[in-house]
């Protein structure tokens, strides 16, 4: 069942910044019709304890040759680069799946968010909780430019791009609410509470993004809200669909992926979310937890914490653009 109702206490930010370039377009489709929630997944590699990767510059430790991955917080992949952040040692770790190596990145201070995007060009986007920004970084770890601003974004927590690239989103956990960086101009305009809306009583979690619409996960509501770009509330799913849900993201034909507490499976809907959800069976994998999701192409990367990364072939594949 679909819930749509107003959440007027979220806070959207634009404002202007300089010298962000590197960002690509992001590659989506609009809306389709045609786009079924009723996919099948299919275990393609794990990526966990049991994974042990070559390393490529000289290890986590004096001496270090190997790799193996610890506690999975965050994962963002394009083709066979998968990045994650790995809390148990601290560390932003880029995997090269097909060579079967690991790089480290950059070390990250209390990291533990969900907060990681990487872009076609395999540029990444991180939270850096400890230093209260959002870092740009290439990917081997340069920073090309700090999203941060200590009255509006005190406490980024997750991390996305939507408008095709050009805006750099940022959810924030101290005030609950989330931050649009403008990247090509335009005029500042704060988006309040005060507009007469539903006052917002919940916790933003996560964030996903699809064309002009960004979807909020609220894990003290339960919920998860599709929001336009200038903060309008559009449309929810709440707890008569998802059980504490944890996790989304949406792939490259709108579907939306959100995990939650409901043991061995996901919810899978539409974009616009005019429809009700389906459940996608996980089969027998070891998950105790999923701590991320991410989609790139037709596979979907499941972050489990302590158990690692599953990545899933999704069936049927999007539609030709």
């Amino acid at each position: 069942m679909v819930n749509c109702r107003a959440h007027g206490g979220y806070l959207l930010v634009l404002f202007v910044l300089q010298g962000c370039a590197g960002l690509g377009p992001v590659h989506e489709r609009e809306f389709d019709d045609f786009v079924s929630p009723e996919v099948t997944l299919t275990l393609l590699q794990e990526i966990g304890p049991g994974t042990m990767l070559g390393l490529r510059n000289g290890g986590f430790a004096s001496g270090a040759r190997t790799y193996v991955p610890g506690y999975v917080s965050a994962v963002a992949a394009r083709g066979n680069d998968l990045f994650i952040v790995d809390r148990s040692i601290g560390e932003l770790v880029h995997i090269n799946l097909l060579a079967g190596e690991a790089s480290r990145i950059r070390p990250l201070t209390n990291a533990d968010s969900n907060g990681l995007y990487v872009d076609d060009d395999l540029t990444v986007l991180v939270v850096d909780s400890f230093g209260r920004s959002v870092l740009h970084l290439t990917e081997h770890g340069q920073v090309i430019a700090a999203y941060t601003n200590s009255e509006f974004a005190p406490a980024p927590l997750d991390v996305t791009l939507a408008d095709r690239g050009r805006a750099v989103i940022v959810a924030d956990e101290l005030q609950d609410r989330f931050v649009t960086f403008n990247r090509y101009g335009g005029v500042v305009a704060v988006r309040s509470a005060e507009t007469g809306l539903e006052p917002f009583a919940g916790s933003v979690q996560a964030l996903a993004s699809y064309h002009q619409s960004v979807y909020v996960l609220d894990d003290e509501l339960g919920e998860v809200t599709r929001f336009s770009l200038s903060g309008q509330p559009l449309a929810s799913y709440g707890e008569d669909a998802l059980l504490m849900p944890t996790a989304l993201t949406v792939d490259h034909c709108g579907r939306l992926f959100v995990a939650d507490k409901d043991p061995g499976s996901l919810f899978v809907s539409v974009s616009d979310m005019m429809v009700s959800g389906k459940r996608t069976d996980l089969g027998m994998l070891p998950i105790d937890e999923i701590t991320d999701l991410w989609s790139d192409s037709d596979t979907l990367y499941i972050a489990t914490g302590a158990g690692g990364v599953f990545v899933m072939l999704v069936e049927p594949g999007c539609p030709p653009s």
